[in-house]
């Protein structure tokens, strides 16, 4: 409560704890979760949304992953070791082509089709073309980490 779902919604990827609880409770005090919705409904399916807000349930984390609103679920003593894997995938991945990546979730959805390929079209080209890739390709080729994984484990 308090503002810890929109918090975890607001991630890009988020990892809750199995015990807590979490809802939008603002209605229960006389007022919506306004700002907070914002980040939220996206994330969400309109009928879980109104059931969630209109009701002001506290539900479990499970649940709430399985509505949107974070990613992963795990039993208190596992959380470090889902955070660290997760860690472990996104490092590998390039940071302008992770930026991109973002950019195209957010986006895409929001554009019309030919928009939507047009802009496509140009980002993947400037990624092609950029040092990145570059880099990333000839360490690809020579089956080598890219230079922008740490050498060292987190």
């Amino acid at each position: 409560m308090g503002g810890g779902v929109g918090l975890a919604a607001a991630c890009d990827i988020s990892v809750i704890s199995s015990t807590a609880k979490v809802g939008f409770t603002e209605v229960r005090i006389g007022v919506s979760p306004a700002i907070i919705s914002v980040i939220c409904l996206p994330k969400m399916r309109r009928a879980d949304a109104l059931e969630l807000m209109l009701s002001g349930e506290k539900i479990t984390a499970e649940r709430a992953a399985s509505v949107g609103l974070l990613n992963y679920s795990v039993d208190p003593d596992k959380m470090d070791a889902k955070v660290s894997q997760i860690v472990a995938k996104l490092i590998r991945g390039g940071p302008n082509a992770m930026n991109v990546t973002k950019s195209l979730v957010y986006r895409v959805p929001s554009m019309g089709v030919d928009e939507a390929f047009e802009w496509t079209a140009t980002k993947s080209m400037e990624c092609f073309l950029s040092d990145e890739a570059r880099n990333g390709i000839r360490a690809f080729r020579k089956r080598e980490d890219a230079p922008w994984i740490p050498k060292s484990k987190l």
